[in-house]
C-alpha cells in the first residue's frame, strides 16, 4: 500500500494569505488559504466519473475555482448567508453553477449519478458520509478533507480500528486515505491534523442483496459481543474447532482485535459463516442490523426530548 503524502509548509507558498476567509460560525469550518494545495487535491479528482459534482461549504469558492470545467455542472451548497451571497456576487454570469444557500444535511441529492468534491465541516463528517452513502444515494465519488483521525476511521484497518460504520460503507465503496495536509494551510488553524480521503463507488458489488442483509446482520452481532478479540468474538458463532481454522486461515494472531480486521477479511469469515453454520447460529444473528437502529433512533430521540 502506498505511503500517503504529507503536504508540509516547504512545498507551497500561501498564495492567498491576504485574503483570510470568514468563519462559518454556526458548522465550524476551516477553509484552505493555499492554492498549491489545492492544485495536489484536485489531481486526486476523476472528473470522468460523472457530469455533476456538488461542493459542500464552499466558503470563498478557492475548491469551486478549481472544479468548473466547460464540460460539467457544478451545485455549491452553502449554509452562511454571507459567505453565500459573496459567491453569487463572484460567479455571476456563470451559467454551469448553481449555488444553493441551505444546510447540506437537509438538501435533498441529485436524482442522477454524481460526485463530490468538498472540505467538510469537521463536526458533522459522519452525518455527511451517511447521508451521501445511503443505500438510494447516486453517489459514483465523494473526496472528502475531514479531520485525519476521522478519515482513518472511515478507512478502517490497518490505518486504524475499524468502527461498524467502516465495514458497512466498504460493502459498496472502496475508502482509501489519499494523504494528510498540514494544519497550517487553513484559516483558522485548526487544533487537529487533517487528512483527504476519496470514497468511490465499487464497480463490482461484493455482495448481492441476500448477501448484503445477512452480512451486516452477521458483522453487527459480532461487534457486539462483549469479547475484544477476533477469537472471543468468533465463539459465539462457531465451534473452538472452527474458530482456530478460520484464524489460520486468514493468517492473523488468535490475539487479533476484532477491530483490526480488515473488511475482506470479514467477508472471508462471513462466508464460512455462511456456508457452514448451522441454521441455530445464522437465526441468532439474524435481525441485528436493525435492532442496532432501532437502539439508536430510540437513543436519539430520547436525547432530544432532554433537550
Amino acid at each position: 500500500m502506498d505511503k500517503p503524502k504529507n503536504l508540509n509548509n516547504s512545498k507551497f507558498n500561501r498564495t492567498d494569505k491576504a485574503k483570510k476567509p470568514r468563519r462559518s460560525i454556526a458548522l465550524s469550518q476551516n477553509f484552505i488559504n493555499n492554492r498549491g494545495v489545492i492544485s495536489t487535491i484536485i489531481s486526486h479528482v476523476d472528473f470522468s466519473r460523472t457530469d455533476l459534482l456538488i461542493e459542500i461549504g464552499p466558503g470563498k469558492g478557492i475548491i469551486t475555482d478549481a472544479i468548473i470545467k466547460p464540460y460539467n455542472k457544478v451545485i455549491a451548497v452553502e449554509i452562511d448567508k454571507d459567505l453565500y451571497s459573496d459567491l453569487q456576487r463572484h460567479y455571476r454570469g456563470i451559467e454551469n453553477i448553481s449555488l444553493v444557500n441551505a444546510d447540506f444535511l437537509k438538501y435533498p441529492l441529485p436524482k442522477e449519478e454524481y460526485s463530490i468534491v468538498a472540505n467538510i465541516p469537521f463536526n458533522i463528517t459522519a452525518d455527511i458520509i451517511r447521508k451521501i452513502t445511503d443505500e438510494n444515494s447516486l453517489l459514483q465519488a465523494a473526496y472528502i478533507i475531514t479531520e485525519k483521525e476521522a478519515a482513518y476511521k472511515f478507512v478502517g484497518a490497518p490505518y486504524a480500528e475499524s468502527p461498524l460504520l467502516s465495514h458497512y460503507l466498504q460493502i459498496h465503496y472502496e475508502v482509501r486515505f489519499l494523504l494528510e495536509i498540514d494544519r497550517k494551510h487553513f484559516s483558522p488553524e485548526p487544533r487537529v491534523d487533517i487528512g483527504y480521503i476519496s470514497i468511490s463507488k465499487r464497480r463490482k458489488p461484493v455482495f448481492n442483496k441476500q448477501e448484503e442483509i445477512q452480512f451486516k446482520d452477521f458483522i453487527t452481532y459480532i461487534f457486539s459481543r462483549t469479547g475484544a478479540t477476533l477469537k472471543e468474538a468468533l465463539k459465539s458463532v462457531f465451534s473452538n474447532l472452527q474458530s482456530r481454522i478460520i484464524i489460520q486461515q486468514l493468517g492473523v494472531s488468535e490475539n487479533i482485535l476484532k477491530k483490526e480486521v480488515i473488511f475482506f477479511d470479514w467477508v472471508k469469515v462471513y462466508k464460512t459463516f455462511s456456508e457452514h453454520s448451522p441454521a441455530k447460529s445464522k437465526f441468532i444473528v439474524r435481525g441485528a442490523f436493525d435492532k442496532l437502529n432501532q437502539d439508536k433512533a430510540k437513543l436519539q430521540s430520547q436525547q432530544k426530548r432532554k433537550v
